[in-house]
C-alpha cells in the first residue's frame, strides 16, 4: 500500500507492507483487511488530525497506536468467527513534511538508504526455536512473537526521525531479505536515476530463481526536495 498527498499545505504519505499468514486465502484476506483499514484512516482520520493540528510526535504516535489497536481487535474477531488461526505482519511508514514515523509488528522490515549505506530501522519481533530430529537439533526456525491478530493488546515497535533530501526507504516482507543479500539490494538503491517502481522491480529480479520461498513484497520511497 502506498498513498501520498498535500493536505492543508503539509506533505503526507503512508506506506505499508502487511504479510498475511494462516493459509493462502485467510492470509490474503487478513492483509487486504489491514490495507483497507489503513486507507480508511488515511481518508478520514488523517485529514482530521492535520486540521486539528494534532501533529506533535507523541500525538501522532498515539493516533497510530490507536489505529493498530482497532485493526487488531477486528482481526481477533475474524479469527474467532472463522475458527482459523490467522494473522499478519505490519510494517508501515507515515511521512509528515520532514518527519517520519514507523510502526512495526512482526518480521516485515523498513530500511533507510542514506549516503550509500543501508540501515534497518525496524526490529524483528521474533524468537528462534530449535527443530529437533530425535534428541538432535537440526536447525533453528524463526517464530513471530507479535503480529496483528495474535494478542489482545499488540505492542508495536515504534521509532521516528527526520527525513533528508535523497533518502530512500525500503519496506519489504521477509520473503525478500531472507533470500537476497544486502549488497544486492544496495546495488539497486544507489542508482539514483531509477524511478522507485523500477528499483523495486530490479530488486525482485535479483532474487535467484527458486529462492523466493515466501511472499515477496517491496515498496520503495525516494525523498525529493522537501517543502517544509
Amino acid at each position: 500500500m502506498y498513498v501520498h498527498d498535500i493536505v492543508e499545505g503539509h506533505t503526507v504519505g503512508l506506506f505499508a507492507v502487511a504479510d498475511g499468514m494462516g493459509g493462502l486465502s485467510f492470509g490474503l484476506e487478513m492483509s487486504r483487511y489491514i490495507v483497507s483499514e489503513l486507507k480508511r484512516w488515511w481518508e478520514m482520520d488523517m485529514p482530521q488530525m492535520i486540521h486539528s493540528d494534532c501533529t506533535k510526535d507523541e500525538e501522532i504516535h498515539e493516533l497510530l497506536d490507536q489505529e493498530i489497536w482497532d485493526i487488531n481487535q477486528s482481526a481477533l474477531k475474524f479469527v474467532k468467527q472463522t475458527g482459523r488461526q490467522s494473522g499478519s505482519t505490519l510494517a508501515f511508514l507515515f511521512l509528515l513534511d520532514r518527519r517520519y514515523f514507523i510502526k512495526n509488528l512482526g518480521d516485515s522490515r523498513i530500511y533507510r538508504f542514506r549516503k550509500q549505506k543501508m540501515e534497518q530501522l525496524t526490529v524483528d519481533q521474533i524468537t528462534c526455536q530449535p527443530v529437533k530430529a530425535g534428541n538432535r537439533i537440526v536447525r533453528y526456525r524463526s517464530v513471530l512473537t507479535m503480529c496483528v491478530g495474535m494478542l489482545e493488546s499488540p505492542v508495536a515497535y515504534s521509532t521516528d526521525g527526520i527525513v533528508s533530501t535523497g533518502d530512500c526507504f525500503l519496506l519489504c516482507s521477509d520473503g525478500l531479505y531472507n533470500c537476497l543479500e544486502t549488497d544486492n539490494i544496495c546495488s539497486v538503491l544507489e542508482n539514483t536515476d531509477l524511478h522507485p517502481n523500477d528499483m523495486a522491480l530490479n530488486i525482485r529480479k535479483k532474487i535467484p530463481v527458486g529462492q523466493a520461498l515466501d511472499n515477496v513484497s517491496v515498496i520503495i520511497i525516494k525523498i525529493g526536495k522537501i517543502r517544509k
